[in-house]
């Protein structure tokens, strides 16, 4: 029962850490698609991270 429960959790995990990768490559994503030379667009764009 309990190497069930360890699979599991490694199964849940391995899932999390692939959507995480994910989202973080669509952020770069839409970074290097931004206009960055003007200073307020700049600004704007990094105000999230």
């Amino acid at each position: 029962m309990i190497s069930g429960l360890i699979v599991a959790a490694d199964d849940l995990a391995q899932k999390v850490h692939s959507h995480k990768l994910e989202e973080i490559d669509k952020r770069i994503a839409e970074v290097q698609a931004s206009d960055l030379s003007d200073p307020d667009v700049a600004k704007s764009t990094f105000d999230w991270v």
